[in-house]
């Protein structure tokens, strides 16, 4: 299973790839910003997403947001817990 972690602290971030991987999954990529998982996601095409949603710059899902009220809307399902 491909995935892709977004999270902006590098060490919790590269203990989850050092976890996942260890357990076999295969880690397409990683992303310290939204903008970096938006990218990632959009070439990668992952599985799945491991994602911190309040991550710089805005640490908040309103990026996430703003694209889809843009019609720009993420190619993964999104849904913040609330």
């Amino acid at each position: 299973m491909r995935v892709v972690i977004a999270e902006d602290s590098v060490l919790f971030r590269e203990g989850l790839v050092k976890l996942l991987e260890g357990v076999g999954f295969e880690v397409a990529g990683r992303a310290a910003d939204g903008e970096e998982l938006l990218a990632l996601v959009e070439t990668k095409s992952p599985d799945l997403v491991i994602a911190d949603i309040r991550m710089p710059p805005a640490h908040s899902v309103e990026g996430l947001h703003r694209r889809r009220r843009e019609g720009q809307s993420p190619s993964f399902p999104f849904r913040p817990a609330r």
